[in-house]
């Protein structure tokens, strides 16, 4: 009974550990919700403090993914939104103080305009460049 129990925790403490990724780059943290649309504590803690930067992550990604001749999607352009509204939420948190106003990420929200037709996204993208000069008047 001991050893069961033994091998569960070590196990446990394992896959804590291995989830738990500190050494990842910005940029594969955000490829990562790019390409998922899923994230964790840590990564909503690490973009929290981004603000505009994040917007320079994005760009490399997607940058990445045009040259490679794959096409953006509903879905890629969802997710940059996700990015933008963690990178922007609460309070200014951004440590470097010129981050903290979305000058490369409204640039961004303006160039994925022209990248669907798609009516919805349209209204995602203008609710969400409304959000960050929101939260950049705080």
């Amino acid at each position: 009974m001991k050893l069961p129990m033994l091998f569960l925790a070590v196990l446990s403490v394992c896959i804590t550990s291995l989830s738990q990724t500190p050494n990842v780059t910005s940029e594969q943290l955000i490829d990562r919700v790019l390409a998922t649309g899923a994230y964790d504590g840590i990564t909503d803690k690490r973009l929290s403090g981004m603000g505009d930067a994040a917007a320079m992550e994005v760009t490399k990604v997607l940058g990445s993914k045009l040259a490679n001749g794959q096409t953006l999607t509903t879905f890629d352009i969802e997710n940059v939104l996700l990015i933008f509204h963690l990178a922007f939420a609460g309070p200014p948190l951004a440590v470097n103080v010129p981050d903290r106003e979305p000058k490369a990420s409204l640039f961004v929200l303006d160039s994925l305009m022209f990248f669907t037709t798609d009516a919805l996204a349209k209204k995602s993208i203008g609710d969400t460049k409304q959000f960050l000069l929101n939260q950049s008047r705080k």
